[in-house]
């Protein structure tokens, strides 16, 4: 019976032992997940951000900006004004846009145009060129918007000048009578994603293309 007892003892203690160690390297593990998931937290908090802004925030900016076109002409049309959509193109001081009006139908000379004017003597220059204040529309637009971080403006074509503004300020006009500027409005992250905005010149809406165009190729689409 001694023997027997003894042998019983022996196994209670041994099975206490496993008990304990599998407590043990069950705790073990559970540390090692928390950590781990702490450190993919930490990973994902850095990097979220940027994915998002990469991807729904750069879309959602360029999604903005097309909508917001309508509405400049619908504020030219209401309040007989000339709206016009300033986007600057500065990679020193950022890309942003603004909406400035002026009163009344402002046409703005054509290339061939601002030739001919120049040609002319300062007396008979007086009254070609109508002057025109154009300030802040802020029926339309607050103050001027900053494209997120990461998107830039690529360029801007415009039917009534020669080539593609690259750099500095672009102008895009929307008439009292409902007219527009013909124009494209290139958006890109410089890496892998490309957008454009074209303007029909009749009815101002705007189209949005996920990738680059030129005016030609807008016209062919």
């Amino acid at each position: 019976r001694a023997n027997v007892k003894f042998a019983l003892f022996l196994f209670a203690v041994s099975r206490d032992d496993k008990r304990m160690n599998m407590r043990s390297s069950k705790g073990m593990t559970l540390i090692e997940i928390m950590v781990v998931m702490a450190i993919l937290g930490g990973i994902l908090a850095v990097a979220a951000p940027r994915l998002f802004t990469t991807g729904t925030q750069m879309r959602s900016a360029v999604r903005k900006l097309a909508v917001m076109t309508r509405d400049m002409r619908n504020n030219a049309r209401l309040y007989n004004v000339t709206t016009r959509l300033a986007i600057t193109m500065d990679d020193d001081k950022g890309h942003s846009y603004n909406v400035e009006s002026a009163q009344g139908s402002v046409l703005e000379l054509t290339e061939d145009q601002r030739k001919d004017l120049e040609r002319l003597t300062e007396a008979q220059r007086e009254g070609a060129e109508k002057k025109a204040t154009f300030e802040q529309e802020t029926r339309v637009l607050k103050k001027p918007i900053t494209l997120p971080r990461g998107l830039y403006f690529g360029g801007v074509e415009v039917a009534r000048k020669t080539g593609e503004t690259t750099s500095g300020t672009a102008y895009v006009q929307f008439l009292p009578q409902g007219l527009a500027d013909e124009a494209v409005i290139y958006l890109t992250d410089r890496k892998s994603l490309n957008w454009t905005i074209a303007i029909n010149p009749l009815t101002g809406r705007a189209d949005v293309f996920e990738r680059k165009l030129t005016l030609k190729e807008v016209r062919g689409q």
